[in-house]
């Protein structure tokens, strides 16, 4: 495979045949804390004392990737099923643990996420709003979509006291009766135009709601109302399901989070796509872009672009050509314009 040209981020925003549209994973998260955000460092605060098992799963598979277990530990229970017919409970232990480590994830998450907005400094929270800045104001047409579900972006689009000032949308509006302790998103509300993909810790299912935690409305940090929400076995709307099948079938379950999912599937353009690996688990992004409308997008490259994991990226990129056609079942669609740009050009969270 030839190494492609890795375009310098600005270079990239002026080759877009229209205002572009932007994907946010983890590595958006990780650029601002390394030393918070990565699986490895996850793993290491994550407390598996009650999973020993699951925690060995890791070692054995050689990856700090929760994801990969979870994945893993899904198949395992299938095969189960097939291989051990005769003890009944060990399908049943692998899907004990893969579930476990779903709320272990968040938990550590929210355990290490910093506690306050101001833990942003304001030189990263201003480069990261210059950087968000590209998919805003260029008409009300362009969408942000987070596959992270930490603060850190929703924190930049809050904080007032940086420039530029960008306006959002994420559909969450004031309960009719009045203020409470939390907003209500509202699917009527067509404006939206910032959606979390995977959820958010400060969301989360109350009954027929979709609501969001606010410091506006209760003068009590977000972090200090999601870790009091833990505490009482309350977990966030999020997804984080091995497999990207049981991510898709999690995501059609939520009419919040499949609302977000339709929404990506429409739009057209332009699409950058920063700080996804593109792997295997990614695929219910990969065949929504597929079949959607998008004929342009560029990927973000982390480093050497000719490391192993870069190329994998790289080679799983450029099937969405070949995949577009197969969506659509053979019939001539406009080619998939894939390009790659420099991820430390982009300058999220520095100047």
């Amino acid at each position: 495979m030839t190494t492609p040209e890795l375009l310098d981020f600005n270079d990239a925003i002026k080759r877009c045949n229209k205002p572009p549209h932007a994907l946010l994973g983890n590595g958006f998260s990780v650029a601002c804390r390394p030393n918070l955000f990565n699986y490895s460092r996850l793993l290491d605060q994550a407390n598996l004392a009650d999973r020993p098992q699951a925690r060995e799963a890791f070692d054995r598979l050689g990856t700090t990737d929760f994801e990969i277990v979870m994945n893993g530990l899904s198949r395992a229970a299938e095969l189960a099923e097939v291989y051990a017919t005769s003890d009944a409970t060990l399908a049943a232990r692998f899907r004990e643990d893969a579930e476990a480590l779903k709320e272990v994830l968040v938990q550590t998450i929210a355990g290490s996420h910093p506690d306050r907005p101001k833990a942003i400094t304001d030189e990263e929270c201003a480069a990261a709003k210059r950087f968000l800045g590209n998919f805003r104001g260029k008409g009300d047409k362009q969408k942000i979509y987070l596959l992270n579900y930490d603060l850190l972006t929703y924190w930049a689009f809050m904080r007032s006291d940086a420039e530029p000032q960008l306006q959002f949308d994420d559909g969450f509006r004031q309960p009719e009766d009045g203020p409470e302790e939390w907003v209500v998103w509202d699917s009527n509300r067509h404006k939206q135009d910032l959606f979390y993909l995977h959820g958010g810790l400060h969301i989360y299912q109350s009954g027929p709601e979709i609501r969001k935690f606010t410091w506006s409305n209760t003068r009590i940090p977000l972090m200090d109302q999601i870790r009091s929400a833990l505490n009482d076995n309350r977990f966030p709307l999020y997804v984080a399901e091995g497999t990207w099948e049981d991510k898709l079938s999690r995501i059609r379950r939520s009419d919040f989070l499949g609302r977000g999912r339709r929404s990506f599937c429409q739009i057209g353009g332009s699409l950058f796509i920063y700080g996804l690996s593109l792997s295997d688990n990614d695929d219910h992004i990969l065949h929504a872009i597929a079949g959607g409308n998008v004929e342009q997008i560029f990927v973000s490259v982390y480093g050497d672009a000719k490391t192993e994991a870069n190329r994998a990226l790289i080679e799983r990129a450029l099937t969405l050509s070949d995949r577009r056609q197969q969506a659509h079942g053979g019939k001539y669609v406009k080619a998939l314009d894939i390009r790659f740009f420099d991820a430390e050009s982009a300058q999220v969270w520095s100047i």
